[in-house]
Parts: structure tokens; sequence; C-alpha cells
């Protein structure tokens, strides 16, 4: 942990649904693909796989296990994202 302090974890997460895959349309980037101005060009790549998935385990010794209420509590993420800005414009933009 950050102020130095040591757990001793141990867990399994268990994929229940089947990999979802998304090219430059996934839920995480949170912008849009292709944006455009006379001053901007800005282009969001999220390349995402995930399952959602159970996890169980130990926490110092402890019994564990992940959220059940919401599909996110313990996913199994592969995550690739590429954002690219150029401007342009010159002064016309300042």
């Amino acid at each position: 942990m950050s102020d130095g302090t040591t757990y001793n974890f141990a867990a399994t997460w268990t994929a229940w649904s089947d990999r979802l895959v998304f090219g430059v349309d996934g839920p995480a980037t949170g912008v849009p693909h292709n944006y455009v101005d006379r001053c901007l060009t800005f282009v969001a790549n999220g390349h995402q796989k995930f399952r959602f998935a159970h996890m169980s385990g130990t926490l110092n010794g402890a019994a564990i296990q992940s959220y059940t209420d919401f599909n996110f509590g313990a996913s199994i993420f592969s995550n690739d994202f590429q954002y690219i800005e150029a401007e342009h414009g010159g002064d016309a933009c300042d």
C-alpha cells in the first residue's frame, strides 16, 4: 500500500459471460471517436475485450468475494487505448 503496509491476498476470477469485444465504439473511452474543428483534430481509438466475472479469495486469511449486484464487480479486461491530438490553424486559433 502507499503507506508501506502489506497484505496477503490470494484470489481467483471466474468468467461467467461471453467475451465482449469492441472496436472504436466501446463504452470506456467516454469521448467521440473523431472530432475535428478549425483548430484541432482528435481521434480516440479504444479496443476493448472483457468478460464479466466473479472473484473469491482471501485477504489476510479472511474470506472475500466480489460484489454481485452489478456486472463490473469483478470483470476481466484486456484493453488498448490510443488518443491522437493534432493542433492546426496557426494564428487563427490563438
